[in-house]
């Protein structure tokens, strides 16, 4: 314990110190980056500097050369153009100054520096008007008076003056570049370094780190193992309730099928053959039938809990006319209403209406939601189904007369195996509805249910319609 406490303050100061040593590197790493920049800015406005110090010097020549030229040849010269060129390149030079003047704004030696080669534009450019004003003064009484009057005012006192001076600041540019390119490398060195002792560190720290890092693992490593094992035996477990689930409910569905379909069928032929005349002889064969017809629904209904739990269900969905699968539904509901003296009427549109599902199981919801309205009905009430397109979908609503659903279990009537008091005394097993919310979803639908105490209940699902060529 104890060496394993002196080894996890080992790897902690290591890594203190490998963080701090980190930011110290960091933080040098960014200045050195920032003095980079600057230099590299730097180096850029004193290309630029040199680039118009070539362009003055060069236009000036050119002016000066063709004043001349045309004073040897008796041509007026164009003084405005040469100087309107000359003052441009000015201007140019004059904003890189500046800017490079602010650049410098916190050092104010090189401030000075670059105040004092403003003054020195500034200067030049008087130098450049007293030269276009002597070029452009009434011409002398000959060409040779005239070329000997220029050389005198103008050429050697400004011309030959600012080419000396544009040259002595283009030499100290260079001297500036070179002393940026110094500084640059000694930046470079720098970096290099930090670099080096940065990678140095983080392999000291790394390593100190490891032990720690790599026993925590091998820790970890047994954990998630023995996690692993835990859970594959947890898994194996809950493989074997489900295996027992199914096979508990394949037995149900064969055990119960086939007594259930025997009473109904004996039922069936006994009031078909007839014989027996008494009434209530034959009122209790009904219910008899009734009764087996709903087991047997309600038998499908486990079975289709347990079905769409494990997505075993595949829907055959075909073009089918809901008001002929309504009807049949109906039909297969008659013997269990009139058992319960309960009337069933139905509202159905004059032509066929045309939805995409599985025939079987949409009459399975059906006989579900019907049967719940005969079950909670009154002898003697109504029972009333309606179909109504409705543009896009279709309604179906089965409406009963009961005694209707307090408004705090409206909210959990679909959840599986919840029932209302009334659906309690009833023997209802609570599977009903939420195994009809289950089909009309998988039809891509819905299902809604609004009730009150003594105001009856009514269950509507919604059925998308399909386009014409769906059922062409």
């Amino acid at each position: 314990m104890r060496r394993d406490i002196i080894r996890r303050f080992q790897a902690a100061s290591a890594v203190i110190g490998l963080v701090a040593f980190t930011a110290a590197v960091g933080l040098a790493s960014w200045a050195a980056l920032d003095h980079a920049a600057y230099l590299l800015q730097r180096a850029s406005y004193s290309q630029r500097q040199l680039e118009l110090f070539g362009h003055l010097a060069s236009r000036l020549n050119r002016a000066v050369a063709d004043h001349i030229r045309a004073l040897a040849l008796e041509h007026p010269s164009d003084v405005a153009d040469w100087q309107r060129d000359l003052e441009q390149q000015l201007d140019a030079l004059t904003a890189v100054t500046a800017a490079e003047v602010a650049l410098v704004a916190d050092n104010r030696d090189e401030e000075n520096s670059e105040r004092d080669e403003l003054a020195e534009i500034a200067r030049w450019r008087e130098d450049i008007r007293a030269l276009a004003l002597a070029a452009s003064s009434s011409p002398a009484s000959s060409p040779q008076a005239a070329l000997q009057e220029f050389e005198q005012q103008a050429r050697h006192p400004y011309a030959d003056s600012l080419a000396t001076r544009l040259q002595q600041a283009a030499d100290d540019e260079h001297g500036e570049i070179d002393e940026v390119h110094r500084q640059m490398d000694t930046t470079r060195r720098h970096l290099v370094l930090l670099g080096i002792g940065g990678v140095l560190a983080h392999t000291v720290a790394a390593t100190a780190v490891a032990r720690l890092v790599i026993r925590r693992r091998e820790h970890l490593e047994a954990e998630v193992a023995r996690r692993t094992a835990s859970l594959q035996q947890a898994n194996d477990e809950l493989q074997r309730v489900d295996d027992c689930r199914k096979r508990f409910f394949a037995d149900v569905s064969h055990e119960l099928r086939t007594p259930l379909t025997t009473i109904q069928g004996e039922a069936e032929v006994m009031l078909t053959i007839g014989g027996a005349e008494d009434s209530g002889y034959r009122a209790a064969l009904a219910a008899i039938q009734a009764n087996a017809g709903s087991l047997h629904r309600r038998i499908d209904d486990l079975l289709a809990v347990a079905r769409s739990g494990d997505g075993q269900i595949a829907l055959e969905c075909q073009p089918l006319d809901l008001c002929s699968l309504t009807s049949t539904a109906l039909s297969d509901v008659n013997g269990l209403a009139r058992a319960n003296d309960v009337h069933l009427t139905s509202t159905l549109p004059p032509r066929p209406v045309w939805v995409m599902g599985d025939a079987s199981w949409l009459k399975q919801a059906l006989l579900t939601l019907i049967d719940n309205a005969v079950k909670f009905s009154r002898p003697g009430q109504d029972v009333i189904l309606s179909v109504v397109p409705q543009g896009e979908r279709v309604s179906v609503a089965i409406t009963d007369h009961g005694e209707g659903i307090a408004q705090a279990d409206l909210p959990r009537l679909f959840d599986r195996f919840f029932q209302a008091p009334a659906g309690r005394q009833r023997g209802g097993s609570g599977l009903g509805l939420a195994v009809a919310r289950w089909i009309v979803e998988q039809h891509g639908g819905s299902i809604a249910i609004t009730s009150a105490p003594q105001a009856g209940t009514t269950v509507t699902f919604f059925l998308p319609v399909p386009a014409p060529e769906a059922i062409a």
